[in-house]
C-alpha cells in the first residue's frame, strides 16, 4: 500500500475531464509533481526506474521488491485518467 507523507498531502486540486461532466477528484502530491519533472528531463523512464526513484519503501535492498510494482502503476494510471501526459 502506497505511504503518504505530511508534505504529500498538504496540496491537493480538482482536475475536470473535458471528455464529459464527470469531476474526477485527483490528488497532486509534491511527489506526482517531481515524477513530471523527472519524466520531462529524462525524456522516458521505465517504470521500474519511478519505482526506485519514488516510490521504493523497502527498509533494505536486499527485501523482496513487491511483484507488479502494483502501486507505481496504479499511480501513474490515476494521473493519466486524469487526463495528465506522462510520455
Amino acid at each position: 500500500m502506497e505511504t503518504e507523507t505530511v508534505s504529500d498531502l498538504k496540496l491537493s486540486k480538482t482536475i475536470k475531464k473535458n471528455k464529459s461532466d464527470i469531476s474526477l477528484k485527483i490528488r497532486l502530491t509534491d511527489r506526482a509533481f517531481e515524477v513530471f519533472g523527472f519524466l520531462l528531463d529524462q525524456k522516458f523512464a521505465s517504470l521500474e526506474q519511478i519505482y526506485f526513484r519514488f516510490f521504493d519503501v523497502r527498509k533494505a535492498v536486499t527485501d523482496p521488491m513487491p511483484s507488479g510494482l502494483h502501486v507505481t502503476r496504479q499511480r501513474l494510471q490515476l494521473l493519466r485518467q486524469a487526463g495528465l501526459r506522462l510520455g
